[in-house]
């Protein structure tokens, strides 16, 4: 081919050679800036043998790798110009990696971008900054492959797991559902459930999500599992419910949830509780922007409440502690706290009661012990709340809930047999799930014409840590075609619905229409 066309130079070529140009020099400036630093570096360990021999065979290594055959790549910290570069892709694996961990961390797709500006300022590298769109395509991608890796990990045989489920987020008209599974034989004993220990097997949206759904849903998550199904942890929706119970999967109810239940059933109607609510909420009103707004009670989610009163009752006792310091202004209106002062001790020991069984199940699970110690507490209770309704109304929950969970216990155990698991005790905790869901929301935009997008696929990136070997497969294995049809498979109501879509009269038929068509 030659250099000119009718006269005129290639374009390509002036391109060409004016890029190799900048490369050689950018070369030459790396290959400066790095003899510079081995010379400190060797200056300040006195080491000049070792340290240049270590960096010869880093530099051989650096020029000689190809590909993964030899195992996963060392990100060399000199240029991402010397990371192995993916098929099809422009940008280098360090940049690529870097960009999903950055995201993964808490930055937003033009967050992760501004920040690979600083630290291409700060270290003196130069390299083209990715967009926020192919940041977004990364991101889905290594959430797709850790999603499919955490049931093709799974099939391994003899394992026992649990799953952990619960369909509790929605986003316009669609709810999501999401499938955690627990190896039991690495859960120990004295310690919470970690991100690293609940892998996601199953993420899908759906408009309503029936028993029926929900089952097939759970019998598709045992098959990606390859091993037995010793229980399902979940609160006690009545989808979820039967839907262990048309799998015959034992279930264990989510003690949080549970004593919610228990304690709203006792206080719900309780007019003593109204009246501290209405008196609470009065002054909250009253003082929030004034000068005693520090007096104020704290402000928690009324829809679960019951999940989270503690801190109105410490707001109360705080106040109740120090009411002689009140100042006079507002002391006549926190009144109401000193005239129910033991229905207000008599709640908070009900509370916190709750709140130390469920720390003791959170940490050791449902076993005898336990179950032994969770009774001792709520038979304290009742010594010092003698012929009290409510305390007596709460220790027979406490009761009925050992009493369904325990023949699951002996169940596992006896499956068990010589093989017990480290953790001998089932859990009985779900939060582990509201916490994923909790990092979830920050990222997703509650739009209520929207529905879930693959940006549910950010969920397995907050319960995994990854190396640049395994976003290297995932680039590698997962292709845009993928993602389509996962999203085909397991999104519905994605799409945004524009409200002009509504009236189907109001289009460019009428007069109206026409002239905002124009318009736009």
């Amino acid at each position: 081919m030659g250099t000119t066309v009718k006269g005129k130079e290639n374009p390509w070529k002036i391109k060409a050679v004016e890029r190799s140009k900048e490369l050689k020099s950018v070369n030459k400036e790396l290959a400066r800036q790095y003899e510079r630093a081995e010379k400190w570096r060797t200056a300040f360990y006195g080491q000049s043998g070792v340290v240049k021999a270590q960096a010869a065979e880093i530099k051989a290594k650096s020029l000689t790798f190809n590909g993964f055959s030899d195992g996963p790549p060392s990100l060399t910290p000199q240029s991402p110009h010397k990371s192995p570069r993916l098929q099809a892709y422009k940008y280098p694996l360090s940049v690529i990696w870097l960009c999903v961990v950055l995201y993964r961390g808490g930055l937003s797709l033009r967050g992760t971008c501004g920040a690979l500006v600083f630290i291409r300022d700060f270290l003196g590298i130069k390299f083209k900054i990715p967009s926020y769109g192919a940041v977004r395509v990364w991101v889905y991608k290594q959430g797709l492959y850790l999603l499919k890796k955490g049931g093709e990990t799974a099939k391994k045989g003899g394992e026992k797991w649990a799953l952990i489920v619960d369909e509790s987020y929605s986003l316009g008209k669609s709810r999501l559902l999401l499938v955690l599974a627990v190896r039991t034989s690495s859960l120990k004993q004295g310690q919470r459930l970690a991100l690293s220990d609940v892998p996601p097997v199953m993420i899908r949206s759906s408009r309503a999500w029936s028993g029926g759904d929900v089952s097939l849903a759970l019998k598709e998550a045992a098959q990606k599992l390859d091993g037995t199904i010793a229980y399902v942890v979940s609160d006690r929706g009545n989808n979820l419910v039967r839907a262990c119970q048309q799998n015959g999967l034992p279930h264990v109810p989510d003690w949080s949830h549970y004593t919610a239940n228990i304690l709203e059933s006792i206080y719900a109607k309780d007019d003593g509780f109204k009246r501290f609510n209405e008196e609470m909420g009065k002054f909250k009103k009253k003082r929030k922007q004034s000068v005693f707004a520090d007096y104020s009670p704290p402000t928690l989610s009324v829809k679960m409440r019951f999940m989270n009163y503690l801190p109105f009752l410490e707001w109360a006792n705080i106040m109740l502690g120090d009411f002689d310091r009140i100042p006079a202004g507002i002391a006549a209106e926190l009144r109401f706290l000193k005239e129910q002062e033991l229905f207000i001790a008599e709640m908070t020991d009900m509370f916190c009661k709750a709140d130390e069984i469920g720390l003791l199940l959170k940490t050791e699970g449902i076993c005898p012990r336990t179950h032994t110690q969770g009774m001792k507490q709520v038979g304290a209770l009742g010594k010092k709340y003698p012929d009290n309704a409510r305390v007596a109304c709460f220790a027979q929950g406490v009761n009925l809930y050992f009493g369904a969970t325990m023949p699951v216990y002996h169940k596992y155990a006896a499956e068990a047999g010589n093989v017990a698991p480290v953790f001998n005790a089932v859990l009985a905790s779900s939060e582990i799930i509201e916490s994923i869901f909790g990092k979830f929301k920050h990222r997703c935009l509650r739009d209520p014409k929207r529905g879930f997008s693959a940006i549910a696929l950010i969920i397995p990136l907050f319960c995994r840590d990854f190396s640049p070997f395994e976003v290297f497969k995932a680039m590698s294995s997962i292709s845009n075609r993928d993602l389509e049809i996962w999203e085909k498979d397991n999104l519905t109501e994605k799409g945004y619905n524009s409200f002009r879509n509504v009236f189907k009269k109001f289009n460019k038929k009428s007069k109206r229409g026409a002239c905002f068509a124009n318009a736009a």
